[in-house]
């Protein structure tokens, strides 16, 4: 266990180093180093309303139920969500062309302290084809690095049980609990 978590810290730094260009509008990633000659660039972008057609909503799917959305509802929703508390990044399979990562992170205004603002990262999901390239940390470092320049003071998220260690070498400690109350 210990040696399978140093391999993963590492390659956390090795891809925080593959970060370029992120003007939160566009990061791209190497998946594999950059000497690999079938290295594959994933890029890590804000969602487009195109997304719909590249299997955002069947990649939630694989997260929660999102229901019957139509393109009409998703593009309007879309449109509610484009400004600078939201963010959602994608990630493209660049010869699929289809969404296999993506992370939602949103910013709270506070009064405390001094009028901060919060970071929340939302439905993480990597699809489950592609599952151990680290695209789930690279949607959270886009995440992170999209709440910090909006200035917030902390990214919080809530997770379950099972993916706490996921989220702790991501950077994130295990704090306080959840409580939760369904509007029915």
């Amino acid at each position: 266990m210990k040696r399978e978590e140093t391999t993963i810290e590492r390659r956390l730094t090795q891809l925080k180093t593959h970060l370029i260009g992120f003007d939160n509008d566009h990061v791209e990633i190497n998946s594999t180093s950059n000497t690999d000659p079938n290295s594959i660039v994933f890029n890590a972008r804000p969602i487009e309303n195109d997304d719909f057609d590249k299997g955002y909503l069947q990649l939630l799917s694989q997260l929660t139920s999102v229901g019957d959305i139509s393109k009409e509802a998703f593009t309007h929703r879309l449109s509610k969500m484009d400004n600078d508390v939201y963010r959602i990044v994608v990630i493209e399979d660049p010869t699929s062309k289809k969404i296999v990562a993506a992370a939602t992170v949103f910013v709270e205004l506070k009064f405390v302290h001094n009028c901060g603002k919060v970071g929340h990262i939302e439905d993480v999901v990597v699809d489950s084809s592609v599952r151990g390239q680290y695209l789930g940390v690279k949607v959270i470092e886009a995440c992170k690095q999209f709440a910090k320049e909006k200035g917030c003071y902390k990214t919080i998220l809530d997770c379950s049980e099972r993916n706490v260690s996921f989220y702790e070498r991501c950077g994130f400690k295990k704090k306080e609990l959840q409580m939760r109350f369904d509007h029915e």
